[in-house]
Formats: structure tokens, sequence, C-alpha cells
């Protein structure tokens, strides 16, 4: 005969109890957090960047400008 393994306390069958019955959801849930963390600090470090990149351009830009002027008047 064939009967049930029952785990004592949590009354769960011991046959279900694998791996990723355990583990499967705490580590799923990291890798999702993990996955969103990541992204959106990747986000915020493009935006960051860009925004840098736009006040290095306009800075070149006006400089240019200053020597157009300059160069104008001569």
């Amino acid at each position: 005969s064939t009967a049930n393994i029952v785990a004592p306390s949590t009354g769960i069958d011991a046959k279900k109890l694998t791996v990723w019955n355990v583990y499967g959801t705490p580590l799923t849930n990291l890798f999702l957090w993990g996955s969103i963390t990541y992204i959106s600090l990747q986000v915020v470090w493009w935006k960051l960047e860009f925004a840098e990149l736009v006040e290095e351009t306009d800075n070149k830009v006006a400089n240019l400008e200053k020597e157009i002027e300059i160069l104008k008047k001569k």
C-alpha cells in the first residue's frame, strides 16, 4: 500500500515538496523586483546622461556663437 507522507506541521503532501515549489516563488519575486529595479535605475541613468549631453551641447553652441560675434566685429 502506498501511504501519503504528510509534512507534520504543514499538512502538505511530501511528494509535492519540490525545489521549485519551495524556492520558486521567492526566486521569482527576487528576479522580478531585481529586474524592475535595474531597468528603473537604467532609465534614470539615461535621462541624467541625456540632460548632461544637452547641457554640454548648449555650452558649446553658446561658445561658438560668441566666437562668431567676435569674428564679425573684426
